[in-house]
């Protein structure tokens, strides 16, 4: 489900995503550990379609982004970054927990 245009997961709820670009970058977040800033690499996948729709709120085109730190996530992704393999894929995401405890299980399906 998209937050603005960030896709948020609930967790149990499978999203289905299509991606149409990605950038890797890197970030300074609060380590909640260590309370200090810590560097962290990130994923950022364009989404255009969620779940089949390719059409948002007020029928405007999606264009949202999946911003990767969680790095099991990233690792599932990983495979389809070069060439931008994943645009003849949709991603099935699903979280299970929460905050730092969120897992994610992902299926690739090959577009019709």
């Amino acid at each position: 489900m998209p937050l603005q245009n960030y896709v948020t997961f609930v967790p149990g709820v499978p999203e289905r995503l299509h991606f149409t670009d990605h950038t890797l970058d890197q970030i300074t977040i609060t380590d909640p550990v260590t309370l200090k800033p810590a560097p962290r690499n990130r994923l950022v996948m364009t989404v255009d379609e969620i779940n089949g729709n390719k059409m948002g709120l007020g029928g405007l085109p999606i264009i949202a982004k999946l911003s990767v730190l969680a790095e099991s996530l990233a690792g599932k992704l990983e495979a389809y970054l070069p060439n931008k393999t994943y645009l003849g894929y949709d991603f099935i995401i699903t979280q299970t927990g929460t905050g730092y405890l969120s897992r994610y299980s992902v299926q690739v399906v090959p577009r019709a």
